[in-house]
């Protein structure tokens, strides 16, 4: 049995330029919904349902200073953090925006969500967590590298690739617990591709003949 060659009526037409795959950075995001009051250092929102201070970074604080957040306006807040100790740390908001769609009902308080893109550092199955590592992007504002511990039950830590490949890592954030929980694991090629070395350049030969 023969490869048969490809359908020209599937081929992308000659002069029009291929789409470059999308990119999937490497990020860390804690995600979750409330209302935002502007504090001395930073604004205070609501982790579950414990109002917490946290800092923003100088792009949110420029328009936070801008256009002051509505008192009972739910937002969509995306933070940066930390897991120095295994448990969030260091929250600061990076983003806001008012949610397209509110889906919650009243009185309903939604879980806070991560998500991250990173490369798999360690899997501990005896004490049930995940080490992964977050790399800087070419474009981002991140210059060093950091890792962040995820917790996880043992049927998705027994289905993980081998460490040093990449993935998304979602799940909840247990604000009691300072723990981030995974739900999901999907290996997933994260970051820029790294280029492949170019091969050493050839030696041109001369014969004895053309030396003389």
């Amino acid at each position: 049995m023969t490869d048969l060659p490809p359908d020209s009526s599937s081929s992308p037409a000659a002069g029009k330029r291929k789409k470059k795959p999308f990119m999937v950075p490497f990020h860390a995001l804690l995600k979750l919904r409330s209302p935002l009051r502007v504090v001395a250092s930073g604004v205070e929102v609501l982790v579950g349902t414990t109002p917490t201070v946290v800092r923003v970074t100088d792009q949110v604080r420029e328009r936070l200073q801008a256009q002051s957040p509505e008192p009972e306006q739910m937002y969509a807040l995306q933070f940066w953090f930390r897991t120095p100790e295994g448990y969030v740390e260091d929250l600061q908001l990076a983003h806001f925006h008012p949610p397209k769609e509110a889906k919650a009902k009243p009185g309903q308080v939604l879980k806070p969500l991560f998500e991250i893109g990173a490369r798999l550092k360690e899997v501990n199955r005896e004490e049930g967590f995940v080490v992964v590592e977050v790399e800087p992007n070419d474009t981002g504002l991140l210059r060093e590298s950091f890792d962040v511990q995820v917790w996880a039950a043992l049927e998705l830590l027994e289905k993980l690739p081998r460490p040093g490949r990449t993935l998304l890592v979602y799940g909840e954030y247990r604000p009691q617990s300072g723990r981030l929980v995974a739900t999901r694991f999907t290996p997933l090629h994260v970051g820029k591709p790294k280029a492949k070395p170019t091969p050493p350049a050839e030696i041109p030969f001369e014969s004895p003949s053309s030396q003389h």
